[in-house]
């Protein structure tokens, strides 16, 4: 995820928390810095661009599956053990990859699940098969695009 902050700049150099680098802005926490993030001064205001990374290590805890366009990619959940995070990992764009999550709308498309409580409606008791899930796709499933990682800027591998 990719967002961009504006704050303080006196406020930021007074806070020992926070150190500026030749051209990048960290913050210190536990001991360890994080961030590294470059920044520019805007009248009395530091503006840095945030990039979150999200790693997902494969294995028990999250899977692929694949099929003809792309992947199915589920992540278990934190403290529930049987409970999944199911994102569409799309690579039809020539230009790119897109990740995909669910939204609200795209449930109306797939009736075949069951909301977990009133109270939690982003919980979902379903199983959906290979082909459900991608005739569910193909019907507009997972409108929901959360990132778009451009091949052109993928890391190098020496």
């Amino acid at each position: 995820t990719k967002y961009q902050l504006k704050e303080s700049k006196k406020e930021m150099e007074s806070d020992s928390t926070i150190l500026f680098l030749k051209n990048k802005v960290y913050t210190i926490s536990n001991g360890d810095l994080d961030g590294g993030y470059e920044y520019r001064i805007q009248n009395d205001s530091v503006i840095y661009n945030v990039l979150e990374i999200d790693l997902v290590e494969l294995g028990q805890n999250a899977f692929l599956r694949k099929f003809s366009y792309g992947y199915i990619l589920n992540i278990k959940h934190g403290r529930m053990n049987d409970w999944w995070h199911v994102k569409f990992i799309d690579t039809r764009n020539k230009s790119g990859v897109v990740i995909r999550d669910l939204s609200k709308k795209d449930l109306i498309k797939n009736k075949k699940f069951k909301i977990l409580h009133e109270d939690y409606t982003n919980y979902l008791i379903a199983e959906w098969s290979k082909e459900e899930m991608k005739a569910f796709i193909n019907n507009g499933g997972f409108s929901d695009t959360t990132l778009f990682l451009k091949y052109e800027e993928k890391t190098k591998t020496r």
